[in-house]
């Protein structure tokens, strides 16, 4: 279950980072907002992996 949550919240972090990218190439606008949320994506991925292991 935990290697689960792991994945799940490691996914949700690189979508976010995902989208943020996508934002930037297909509307070509910036806003000050979007790099926060690509680290804030990218925080949540690293502390995912970070998460204890059970096993």
């Amino acid at each position: 279950m935990a290697t689960t949550i792991t994945a799940v919240a490691i996914g949700g972090g690189a979508v976010l980072m995902g989208w943020i990218a996508v934002q930037l190439l297909v509307l070509q606008r910036f806003h000050p907002m979007q790099p926060t949320m690509f680290v804030l994506g990218g925080l949540v991925a690293v502390l995912a992996w970070q998460l204890p292991h059970r096993g």
